[in-house]
């Protein structure tokens, strides 16, 4: 849905957004009865006999729909929409308006490693300080960053892990660089918005339906730190050292990570050895990986929330010039039955 402005009027907007209603919900459909039958879900065990082997079989629902993010995310796998593009340059602004749904940009000063390494004692792996200060990358689709920058984003992960570790089984870790991104999007300011999210509603599904285990009091006491911890989200990261750096989510959609996800201009040029080569493939991918996953956990809670607040500006008469077409997706979206298919699944 996008709101056009021309003059101070709002142009005439497609109705295909009913299209894509339809589909949701039979999706949605189909969905709920794989998430909510253990049967189905667990192999045959039902959820209160066997509530470890239910965990694994939402962890595996969570895996796949988690992969299904990224590539959504960096537009990548996508069908063709058979939309109408309308002729000569104003395909362009478009296409721009589309990405607006992905937009992303990472910032990193210096003076956060200061502030996160103060006090730390020198480990004998740590790296020279790096040549540059600050970063501000657009990371929509993919980054392109210089050595330089790649060298400050490797030293802020290290002092990012190094913090974690600190904690050893007394905090819940974040999303590595969650602090660094930035999603820009203003529906009202003219971009894209779209109340359709079958992963993200499809993931709190499962989310829902493994909440509604029971979980035995002796389980409880015998694991009170783990037992309520979400499958692949809060995994234990691996005992690697460069896996070390990552959130548990990196090393799930490390296979799906594409070389121009993440492009790197290096000091020495594009000629190398092959050792060196390696490495720097490895160097990529892990800060590409790293990137990646803290969109996705990002976007657990952005993409929901723009829905939310889009159709409390709708039902305020914000968008009144849209027409029926805006009215009537908030209205689908936030009244019962559908709502159960969308706005309560964003809230959870």
């Amino acid at each position: 849905q996008k709101r056009r402005i021309s003059g101070g009027h709002v142009e005439y907007e497609q109705n295909r957004w009913l299209e894509a209603f339809g589909l949701s919900l039979n999706l949605a459909g189909a969905y709920d009865a794989l998430a909510e039958s253990p049967a189905a879900a667990s192999g045959g065990g039902g959820s209160e006999s066997d509530p470890e082997n239910y965990r694994k079989s939402v962890g595996n629902l969570f895996a796949a729909l988690l992969k299904e993010m990224k590539l959504w995310l960096y537009r990548e796998g996508l069908l063709d929409t058979g939309v109408p593009m309308p002729p000569s340059a104003g395909a362009l602004g478009d296409l721009g308006q589309l990405e607006a749904l992905q937009r992303s940009t990472l910032h990193l000063n210096s003076s956060q490693i200061g502030n996160a390494g103060e006090g730390k004692a020198a480990t004998d792996n740590a790296v020279a300080a790096p040549a540059v200060s600050t970063i501000a990358l657009s990371c929509a689709t993919s980054v392109k960053m210089t050595e330089a920058q790649l060298s400050l984003m490797e030293q802020a992960l290290r002092i990012e892990a190094e913090s974690t570790a600190s904690g050893a089984g007394n905090i819940v870790r974040g999303a590595v660089m969650g602090d660094w991104l930035r999603c820009p999007h203003s529906p009202l300011a003219g971009d894209c918005l779209s109340f359709h999210l079958p992963l993200h509603r499809a993931l709190a599904r499962s989310l829902r339906c493994l909440c509604s285990v029971t979980v035995s009091k002796i389980e409880r006491e015998g694991s009170p730190r783990n037992w309520w911890k979400l499958p692949v989200l809060d995994d234990e990261s691996s005992s690697d050292e460069a896996n070390s750096l990552q959130h548990p989510l990196a090393a799930l959609i490390r296979p799906t990570i594409r070389s121009s996800n993440c492009r790197v201009v290096w000091a020495a040029g594009p000629d190398c050895s092959s050792p060196e080569a390696q490495s720097r493939r490895a160097r990529s991918r892990l800060v590409s990986s790293s990137i990646a996953a803290a969109k996705i956990i990002h976007s657990l809670c952005d993409h929901p929330l723009r829905c939310l607040v889009a159709s409390q500006q709708i039902e305020r008469h914000l968008w009144a010039r849209n027409g029926s077409a805006a009215a009537g997706m908030a209205l689908n979206y936030g009244s019962a039955p559908l709502c159960r298919s969308f706005r309560d699944l964003d809230l959870t």
